[in-house]
């Protein structure tokens, strides 16, 4: 199951992106349920029980978020296990622009599959109705599909990859890094424009 990630804007100014509450509530609840039925039953907890128990509590502590703090001009990651997170600081001067890229799975790189597909996933994204030949580009392989990745890239090339969602269902994906973009004082691109220029 994908969680999508969530923005939220904090009244001290800084946005953060990263996984929603209700994610974290769904998953102690599934294992206070667990944990409940372990000690009601007369025979005592099974191998399996104690895997979910300790996959959820690790589920629950995992953290990846992205946070634009204006005060300190620069935008942070955290990802990891509490309370073991590593952190990456990336400061505005150092970024060159935020995007909108496709990735085409299930096509070869650099093929004329490959940009049908991603053509399809920009029309799909932006709400474009796409033409005959994208469409039947597309339909011959379930396995090709077309998938919208958020990145930040910086003025030395470096990319850094916020999130991944399918084309299809990635409009909130192109909201989230537009407000992103904007509170670093940048306008979200999409690199295939920009590459055309």
């Amino acid at each position: 199951m994908e969680i999508p990630l969530s923005l939220k804007k904090h009244k001290d100014g800084r946005i953060s992106y990263g996984f929603p509450l209700w994610y974290r509530i769904l998953n102690l609840g599934i294992m206070a349920l667990i944990v409940a039925s372990m000690f009601v039953s007369e025979l005592g907890p099974g191998v399996m029980a104690w895997v979910l128990v300790v996959l959820l509590a690790v589920g629950s502590l995992f953290e990846e978020r992205w946070t634009v703090e204006p005060g300190k001009r620069c935008i942070e990651h955290q990802v990891g296990v509490y309370p073991i997170l590593r952190k990456t600081r990336i400061g505005f001067d150092s970024i060159a622009r935020f995007s909108i890229d496709m990735f085409a799975r299930g096509t070869i790189p650099g093929s004329e599959d490959e940009a049908a597909v991603k053509q399809k996933g920009f029309r799909m994204l932006y709400d474009k109705q796409p033409t005959d030949d994208e469409q039947h580009a597309a339909r011959p392989s379930t396995f090709k599909k077309p998938y919208a990745t958020l990145l930040i890239v910086t003025k030395d090339d470096t990319s850094y990859l916020v999130d991944t969602q399918p084309a299809k269902r990635a409009s909130h994906l192109l909201a989230a890094g537009t407000e992103l973009a904007k509170a670093c004082g940048f306008v979200l691109q999409e690199r295939e424009e920009e590459e055309n220029r």
